[in-house]
């Protein structure tokens, strides 16, 4: 595929902009070519086919030369989020640590900058590590000759954000992938002429496979930029948008809330952004009033009502493999604002979907189930975890996803995870649209807030516990109020713990998405009891603030 891309549309490429503001352009043949260097670097490191290679990188560039280095010699990246800090234990660490020890110790390719650090690591837990930095590979002799693989060879392993410290390796052969972006880019349309954006980490399945991979094989150009840079300012985004007349481009419903939460700045600015066709939201559930809230803030700047997409699919998929090019509209009409969900739309060529009951039978259309799936696209299974693989699929092949979904008229709408359904008093609650109610108080941080079923040795039944970042601690008094009081009116449940925590207590993948089950792990072990203690003394007294509430 990279071959094909550089020799057919040689003036396209990537464009990488910097931390600083710079930019960086690589056309696909000079992409070709710094990945042969790297393919000629790890041979004579001695690498087979099929050898797996962890990636630790913080510059986009180096990771995307990297990737293809290792798919043209036959060998498996494996990426993983790069550690806030290695100086200390934390559970990216913890997660490298076990992936490593999974793979049976592979090297580790890095950033020029985190070698040491990770060497470092590695010396303080007393093991021995083969970590290389990248520029070591960049000075050999392009290797024009690249390895020849089955289609159904392992192309990349995935592991995803495990909750119990002990991620599962989700395996995708070139088969998977290839049959992702094939259907993918026919469904959306996507041609040469496209210009793509990402600013997600490349560890995530659809920033590697939809916005890296995918634009490859379609052979368009694509802009990666830093996360950290939307995150500071997410205003960036439409900056970039405007400027290089950005076609499709994605974000979480997260990254939407960014840009509502900053109403007042967008009243200062003027972009036009007529050239999107596609702003996708995929990857968590969507708020329609978040939707809606940042469809009609930017609407006076050219955002077409069409042009807002939603997508699903998760990393055993390979990326999306439903699309829907009308939700918004949808919204729009009627009473749909009231319900929690929007629809995902279609699947794509060469990809199935089902609802069933708890007992595998087929559920009529209408009615909420659970979401099974089935296709060329989805993985073959688990890491070496052929009890985790076989419980994963039905005898008759197909993957259960842990989503609960049901099909209108051919079209998904997917209502949330098994686990992350709150059950009170025999009634089913879902985590997200909590999380939105609370995040409509102006005194809640967008994006920060979690929603989860919580059990204590004293109770029976599940309890709700609300955990949040206060805009202002010194208003956290009447804020815990007006919590309690929308929670109870809007969703009928009055919480039995609120917990008003730092950001950083916040687990979140590389995307930005909750972690609710580490959440409700360190709940239910103490970790959070003295902050509910100070809240039931603040609480209890207004006039009490205690030392912890400044700090």
């Amino acid at each position: 595929m990279l071959r094909q891309t550089a020799r057919e549309a040689p003036e396209n490429g990537i464009l990488y902009l910097q931390p600083d503001g710079s930019e960086q352009f690589q056309s696909y043949p000079e992409l070709l070519e710094a990945s042969e260097r790297i393919l000629a670097g790890l041979r004579r490191l001695g690498l087979q086919p099929q050898d797996q290679v962890i990636f630790q990188f913080d510059r986009n560039s180096d990771f995307i030369s990297a990737f293809w280095g290792c798919l043209l010699g036959g060998f498996v990246p494996v990426p993983l989020s790069v550690a806030p800090t290695y100086e200390a234990e934390n559970t990216t660490t913890g997660k490298l640590r076990h992936t490593w020890e999974l793979l049976k110790r592979p090297l580790i390719l890095s950033s020029q900058n985190l070698e040491l650090p990770i060497r470092s690591l590695f010396e303080r837990w007393g093991v021995e590590s083969h970590v290389t930095a990248l520029d070591q590979l960049r000075s050999d002799e392009p290797d024009r000759v690249g390895y020849t693989g089955q289609p159904d060879d392992l192309a990349i392993l995935l592991f995803t954000s495990g909750s119990t410290g002990r991620p599962k390796g989700v395996m995708l052969s070139h088969r998977n992938i290839l049959s992702n972006v094939a259907s993918s880019a026919q469904h959306n349309a996507i041609s040469r002429a496209d210009i793509c954006l990402n600013w997600l980490h490349l560890d995530h399945v659809g920033s590697l496979v939809r916005c890296c991979i995918r634009d490859i094989y379609v052979g368009c150009q694509q802009i990666h930029a830093p996360a950290e840079l939307v995150l500071e300012d997410p205003l960036r985004w439409l900056d970039w948008i405007d400027r290089y007349r950005v076609t499709h481009a994605w974000g979480p419903n997260f990254a939407l809330g960014l840009i509502t939460s900053r109403t007042a700045l967008l009243q200062q600015r003027q972009w036009d952004l007529s050239s999107l066709k596609s702003l996708l939201s995929v990857a968590e559930a969507i708020v329609p009033q978040t939707a809606m809230r940042f469809w009609e803030l930017l609407a006076p700047y050219g955002l077409a009502a069409d042009a807002m997409h939603s997508a699903w699919g998760m990393s055993e998929t390979g990326a999306a493999v439903t699309f829907s090019h009308r939700y918004l509209l949808e919204l729009g009409s009627g009473n749909a604002l009231e319900t929690a969900f929007v629809e995902v739309g279609t699947p794509v060529a060469g990809f199935s979907i089902r609802i069933v009951d708890e007992q595998g039978q087929i559920l009529s259309d209408s009615i909420t189930g659970l979401l099974q799936i089935k296709g060329a696209m989805v993985t073959c299974g688990y890491y070496e975890n052929p009890e985790l693989t076989e419980a994963a699929f039905t005898k008759d092949g197909w993957l259960q996803t842990g989503d609960l979904a049901v099909i209108r008229d051919g079209r998904l709408t997917v209502t949330g995870r098994q686990k992350d359904i709150i059950i009170i008093n025999g009634l089913n609650h879902y985590s997200h649209e909590i999380e939105a109610v609370v995040e409509e108080l102006p005194g809640v941080e967008s994006s920060y807030t979690a929603a989860c079923a919580v059990r204590t040795h004293a109770s029976e039944t599940d309890q709700l516990a609300i955990f949040f970042h206060p805009v202002d601690r010194t208003e956290l008094v009447d804020l815990l109020k007006e919590i309690r009081s929308i929670v109870t009116r809007n969703i009928q449940i009055n919480p039995t713990y609120l917990i008003p925590v730092e950001k950083a207590e916040i687990p979140k993948t590389g995307i930005g998405k909750i972690q609710r089950s580490l959440l409700k792990q360190r709940f239910e072990v103490g970790e959070f009891d003295p902050i509910l203690k100070q809240v039931d003394i603040l609480t209890a007294n207004s006039n009490t603030v205690p030392d912890w509430f400044y700090k």
